[in-house]
């Protein structure tokens, strides 16, 4: 089986961050992957009638394009997400990005699979973000330091960004 998907011209976020991005970009951006992420994480019913919950499992940067026709956002590859039930708990391995896998993902056995995942690595995306640095490769401290900076500094971001995605 393969997936097929259409042509999106445009780089993605990963090449982005790379260049720079101003705090009004990021913002922006952030608020479109917010919303982007509640549509993922809407419950959806299976053939059974069962609901179920739809878990990316690898959000990156470098898996979300940004259009260059509209300067949209389109979350990619999919290979690695699942469909979970919604009402039980489900203990499968979970692929992601070593950078951006929760810290529960590498205990024995395998972690709690859930949403929760992406909006973890919604934040590490945030703070990559408005920081250029990627979250486990700085140092406690300098982790510590920018994240107290942040909030502080872009509190309107946080406020509206938790709105939406505590929405899903």
């Amino acid at each position: 089986p393969f997936i097929v998907t259409e042509y999106i011209k445009g780089k993605t976020l990963h090449e982005r961050i790379s260049q720079g991005l101003s705090v009004d970009q990021a913002r922006k951006y952030l608020l479109q992957l917010a919303e982007a992420i509640a549509q993922l994480h809407r419950p959806i019913t299976d053939e059974d009638g069962k609901s179920k919950l739809f878990v990316h499992c690898d959000l990156k940067p470098s898996n979300i394009m940004l259009c260059e026709e509209n300067d949209g956002i389109v979350i990619l590859d999919l290979g690695t997400a699942r469909v979970i039930d919604e009402n039980s708990i489900s203990t499968a391995p979970i692929g992601s990005t070593e950078l951006y896998k929760v810290p529960e993902a590498n205990l024995e056995p395998a972690a709690t699979l859930n949403q929760q995942q992406d909006i973890f690595q919604f934040g590490l995306i945030g703070f990559e973000m408005l920081t250029g640095k990627r979250y486990w490769e700085c140092e406690a401290s300098v982790r510590n330091s920018a994240l107290q900076s942040l909030v502080t500094r872009f509190h309107p971001i946080q406020k509206s960004t938790c709105k939406i995605v505590q929405k899903s």
